[in-house]
């Protein structure tokens, strides 16, 4: 039987398309007469579909068999997964259908992300269920995280995205649109290329659910239709294509997905979505965008000695900038905090001062003793390593009491300290004003504000080779962290609800990847500076990369029961950055191990900086 003979067992609306696009496979022609052959005729539309709308390099590229086991698994997912089971006919061959989302490399994942995920998806009680739940799970399943910088490509398929370990957010994306798809629900991704105000854009995954198109961001726990650039897409200008909205289309449309072509120059198809964002709701106070870097802030000189007595409304605090809001210690996988928190730093010849506001209805605090375990109370947590090495640092915790608790690491708990608890510096002051009345259950409070001044003379100890106070510029490691326990009122009282029946919540201005503050490797950067306020810009610290892979090297040694001495033996993937000087390198010493890599730095001269297996970092 002959092409033509083949394209005629096509449905009659496909054909003339299907001849076109066969006519391009040049070589491969044979492989889609296979196809036509192969094909049941309760898919052959399906099939017409896709060949009619198939950019020219798979055309010429993929197999019969490729084409056909995604057939076989999207219409499998229609009689078995009840989210498919809804979806109109046009809905589905355009977003469920189709092998890829936009230009990626295409590879198998239908078979894997079916076994993975369709039990889940036949257990969900709705769509919505369905999608968060494939939000919350994908990404840990597969275990792919956020790094821009760390992953070889900002456009990576499922195969590379999984062999990396890290995606931007166009590869996270792809994942979690994929995902969707496999278990029959559609899904598209979505793009600006940039915002209103000309900032960089962003991708992210819509889902049809009954009718209508919903967005969310992939690896982010938030609901349907809000997410922390809700603001900025309501912006988006119509008037400039730059600025659009696109969603993107395997079905060809007469409009292109922005900054995104295959390697021939021919473009991805898409839907001007922009007027859709027009009258979605504001972005929640508290959503930030998740980060794969630890916050940043520029810390600016006092203009006068602060009088520390827990109220942030003086004029020398109104210079100071606040700090993000503070997120789940976990980061942006885990709902946003219930209650706000942010924080603010000065310093002078004598402090370092810190303030900070925590929205709270009901303030209260039991403990009165100093010293005692602060954290089984709310409290406000300040960590601060200045020379960055992660040992030696310090720790301080005070309730809306203003009870407080000093702490002296040598080293993180993970190493076995020691910790000296109690080692209070002298010198430092610190107050609390509560707006509104505290452990009175009786009213509903504002929350209650924080300031603290670090005398730099009990910090020096901490300071290593650092200057202290610190020089225009120098930066340190700092982290704050809020504890937050459930109450109910019991008996005109309040109560605290027990850790048994719901462990207390960790809100941090620095997300930490885990529930343990005593990672200083993820605390936040502090740039101090004698610049007129607002007029500095944060420096990122040229060791970072160099700091990160050899904090994975640590970990990746702790899991083991004996030491490994290549990164294949420790399951380390090394990347190619302008900044490291080739791979690390992993060597035998005294002590066990010790990894070195070598760096540039904001000079140009090459650094060398080594961990060792007591977590220390150690800078030459």
């Amino acid at each position: 039987m002959n092409m033509s003979a083949k394209i005629d067992l096509l449905p009659p609306g496909c054909q003339a398309a299907c001849r076109v696009a066969l006519n391009q496979a040049g070589a491969n022609a044979d492989e889609w007469r296979s196809a036509i052959d192969r094909t049941p005729v309760s898919q052959r539309s399906a099939l017409g579909f896709l060949l009619a709308h198939m950019p020219a390099r798979d055309l010429a590229t993929l197999s019969a068999d490729f084409l056909l086991q995604n057939l076989d698994y999207a219409f499998r997912v229609r009689t078995e997964v009840p989210c498919s089971m809804v979806v109109p006919e046009t809905v589905f061959l355009n977003a469920v259908l189709p092998y890829c989302q936009i230009a990626e490399n295409r590879d198998v994942w239908r078979p894997d992300f079916f076994a993975r995920f369709a039990e889940l998806a036949r257990r969900s009680a709705s769509i919505q269920d369905a999608v968060q739940s494939l939000n919350l799970i994908v990404f840990d399943q597969l275990r792919v995280r956020l790094h821009p910088e760390r992953c070889p490509s900002d456009m990576m398929s499922p195969r590379e995205s999984i062999e990396a370990g890290w995606a931007s957010p166009t590869s996270l994306a792809i994942l979690l649109a994929n995902a969707c798809r496999a278990v029959g629900i559609p899904a598209r991704l979505v793009r600006t290329r940039a915002w209103s105000d000309l900032t960089p854009g962003h991708t992210w995954v819509e889902v049809w659910d009954h009718g209508h198109w919903h967005f969310l961001s992939a690896s982010e726990q938030t609901p349907y239709d809000l997410t922390w650039f809700n603001d900025l897409a309501r912006r988006a200008d119509s008037s400039s294509a730059a600025c659009r909205i696109y969603a993107a289309s395997y079905q060809r449309t007469d409009l292109v997905f922005p900054g995104i072509q295959y390697p021939d120059n021919t473009p991805v198809y898409a839907e001007n979505v922009t007027d859709s964002y027009r009258n979605i709701q504001p972005t929640p106070v508290g959503y930030a965008p998740p980060v794969s870097h630890p916050r940043n802030y520029v810390c600016y000189r006092a203009s006068t000695p602060l009088e520390i007595n827990g109220r942030l409304d003086k004029p020398t605090w109104e210079c100071a900038p606040w700090t993000e809001y503070f997120v789940d210690i976990e980061g942006h996988r885990k709902p946003a905090p219930r209650f706000l928190t942010r924080a603010k730093l000065l310093w002078d010849q004598e402090y370092l001062y810190i303030g900070a506001f925590l929205e709270e209805p009901h303030v209260w605090a039991a403990l009165t003793q100093k010293n005692s375990i602060i954290f089984n109370d709310n409290d406000f947590e300040i960590f601060i390593d200045p020379d960055g090495d992660n040992h030696n640092y310090y720790e301080f915790e005070l309730n809306a009491l203003n009870t407080i608790w000093e702490l002296t690491l040598e080293r993180p708990y993970r190493d076995g300290g020691p910790v000296h608890r109690g080692d209070n510096l002298p010198g430092l002051k610190s107050a609390v004003a509560v707006q509104g009345t505290l452990n009175n259950p009786c009213d509903t409070d504002h929350g209650w504000s924080i300031e603290v001044a670090i005398p730099w003379s009990g910090l020096a100890r901490y300071c290593g080779h650092s200057a202290c106070p610190p020089k225009d510029g120098d930066q340190w490691r700092l982290n704050f962290s809020r504890v937050e326990w459930l109450v109910e009122i019991l008996h005109g009282a309040y109560r605290k609800v027990p850790r048994e029946a719901h462990p207390e919540d960790n809100w941090v201005w620095s997300p930490q990847g885990a529930i343990d503050m005593h990672r200083p490797e993820r605390w936040g950067w502090v740039q101090f500076s004698s610049a007129s306020t607002g007029t500095e810009s944060f420096k990122r610290d040229p060791s970072w990369l160099a700091r990160e892979l050899l904090m994975e090297i640590y970990y990746a040694q702790r899991s083991r029961l004996e030491p490994a001495f290549s990164l294949a033996a420790l399951g380390i993937k090394t990347i190619d950055h302008p900044s490291l000087m080739g791979p690390p390198r992993v060597e035998r010493t005294d002590g066990g191990w010790r990894a070195t890599l070598s760096f540039k730095d904001d000079r140009g001269t090459i650094r060398r900086l080594s961990v060792l297996p007591d977590s220390q970092l150690v800078l030459e």
